[in-house]
């Protein structure tokens, strides 16, 4: 068996790698994960932290705050409490909660409200 497998490594048929930034570009996309949760996910794999930081490398920081700010204001518009503390606590809980940084999902909440 180890045998089979360090040739499939060698023919670069298994690539850790690889899988990384494919793991981190899917849940990004698909399941909106944050950074911090992904990377815990691939932690979750046994998969090192070169392997970790290549795989959130894939992840475009542009893209990653535009991400932030469109969950902010779906998640905004669902909830039908009048006081606008509650409100954003409840928005901010659910992106930290998908794995986003708090001092990010902060900041452009307070730039979505002002």
């Amino acid at each position: 068996m180890e045998e089979v497998l360090a040739d499939l490594i060698t023919q670069d048929f298994v690539n850790e790698e690889r899988f990384a930034r494919s793991f981190a570009s899917g849940k990004f996309r698909f399941n909106k994960w944050g950074r911090l949760k992904i990377r815990q996910g691939l932690q979750t794999k046994g998969l090192s932290s070169y392997c970790q930081t290549a795989g959130l490398s894939e992840i475009d920081p542009a893209e990653y705050l535009s991400q932030v700010k469109d969950l902010l204001q779906k998640k905004l518009n669902t909830l039908s409490d009048d006081d606008l503390w509650i409100k954003k606590n409840k928005a901010a809980r659910y992106l930290i909660g998908k794995g986003y940084e708090s001092e990010i999902v902060w900041n452009t909440l307070n730039d979505l409200i002002s």
